[in-house]
Parts: C-alpha cells; structure tokens; sequence
C-alpha cells in the first residue's frame, strides 16, 4: 500500500482540508467583526494595501459596510460542509461502483464502464441541471442538501475510474489469490484485502476533490 507521506500532491491537498476546516471551526475567535454587521459610514473601503485602506478592515467591506474577511471567515464553514459532504456522496457510490467493477470484470466491468463513458459524455452543468430538476425546487433551508446531492450524483465518476484502475492490479497480487484458495469469500476479500491497499489513493483523491 502506497503510504500518502509519499504523495507530495496528497499530503498539500490534506494540509488545504485540515487548514480550512480549522479556519471554519475557529471562525468565532478569527473573525475580526460580526459578519453581519451593518456599517453603512464603512461600505465599500479598500483592502488595507490600498492607498485609501485601513488596517481596521483588513480586506476592505462590501456594500453595505460588513466585514470582507470576517464574511469569509465565516463562509468558510457552508464550504466545508458542502465540500465534505459532497464528496463522500460522491466516494461512496464511486468507491462501490469502481470496486464491484474492477473485482468482477469481464461482462460486469464491460457494462459498467458503458454507465462510466455514458455519465462522462454529459456536461457537468447539464448533468446538474437533471438532477436538480429531478429534486424539485428546493425549499426553505433544503438548498445545501439539494447542492450536496448534486455533487454526489456528478463527481462519482472519478472516484469509480481511479478505484476501478487500482482494483484491477491489486486483484491479482498473491494475497489476494491466497485468499480465494483458502475459500474466502468475495465481500470479504473485498474488505479485507483490496479495499485497504486503495485506500490511499482514495485519501489523496478526496483531499484534492474537497
């Protein structure tokens, strides 16, 4: 099993994540202003290198005189939801599709990758726009599920692609025919054996998704 300490890309991808999710969780003790905070006197000044800026707003306010970064600040935390949350709807089904395809192969794999070269055909916005249709309007307080399963629905193709690739070549490591010789079964060998030498390529993918 690849180790993701190897992965410089990986290990960048996973100190973003780390980093935007302690910003989101540290927000109340980060943010310099209420992010909601009207300051009409304030609206639209400058960030602070700007000639006409000023350190009391270190990136400058909006319209309305609220704080830029403290809005960030606070943003940050409906990102990290729906980037998280997004994602492991799209891991979850990628990963199962891609397992059960690249383990089972011949017919079954054939069949699965017409469904991959069928949902990679379509344009993103389009496939989107189906699935959102498909939800309905989204109604009060619904519109981050609605997002979240949007993202599901459309970015499991490359969890499936990439687990499929790797399933193919860790299935015919010897461990993997020790444990067919010894009677295991399929879900087990699956679980046991070639679920956790993808891992790390799954942990390195997701980190860069989010």
């Amino acid at each position: 099993m690849v180790s993701l300490r190897n992965s410089p890309v990986g290990m960048v991808g996973v100190a973003i994540v780390v980093a935007v999710v302690m910003v989101a969780i540290t927000a109340p003790w980060l943010a310099p202003h209420d992010p909601t905070e009207l300051n009409l006197k304030a609206r639209l000044q400058p960030p602070f290198w700007n000639a006409e800026g000023d350190t009391t707003y270190l990136l400058g306010t909006d319209q309305l005189g609220r704080d830029v970064l403290s809005r960030l600040i606070y943003g940050s935390r409906v990102s990290v939801t729906v980037g998280i949350l997004g994602v492991v709807a799209s891991l979850f089904i990628g990963v199962t599709f891609g397992l059960v395809s690249g383990y089972a192969g011949d017919k079954v794999d054939a069949a699965f990758s017409r469904v991959l070269d069928t949902f990679m055909a379509i344009p993103f916005i389009l496939l989107a726009m189906a699935v959102v249709g498909a939800l309905g309007p989204p109604k009060e307080g619904s519109g981050l599920v609605t997002l979240i399963l949007v993202l599901g629905v459309t970015g499991w193709v490359v969890f499936a692609r990439v687990v499929r690739g790797e399933v193919f070549s860790v299935k015919r490591r010897d461990y993997v025919a020790a444990a067919h010789s010894i009677g295991q079964r399929h879900p087990t060998i699956l679980a046991r054996h070639i679920l956790p030498n993808v891992m790390a390529s799954i942990i390195v993918l997701a980190a860069l998704q989010i």
